[in-house]
């Protein structure tokens, strides 16, 4: 995927999830987003041994064009955010004794 920034050709970042176990490439995105909604399917249909070993990595160019890669999630903190309760705001206000 290549852009032009001021009239200069570049590399575009893109994001991959690899398998830790393994050590192999599963899939790559244009985004992390993307990324992390593989993660989810993964863990719908396979459970948390389904992500445990993955983890989402973003290669990023560098000044020479060179892709260096950046950890953005492990499937450990990935599992650990899914069992994070969601917190709502309350409207306390309309709450009676």
């Amino acid at each position: 995927m290549h852009s032009i920034v001021n009239g200069k050709s570049s590399m575009a970042g893109f994001y991959e999830v690899w398998d830790y176990e393994s050590r192999n490439l599963i899939n790559s995105f244009e985004s992390e987003e993307a990324a992390v909604a593989f993660l989810g399917r993964q863990y719908e249909q396979n459970g948390p041994d389904g992500v445990r070993e993955l983890a989402i990595v973003c290669q990023e160019p560098d000044e020479l064009g060179e892709h260096e890669p950046r950890l953005i999630l492990e499937g450990t903190e990935f599992l650990a955010q899914r069992a994070t309760p969601t917190v709502r705001p309350t409207d306390r206000s309309r709450r009676t004794a």
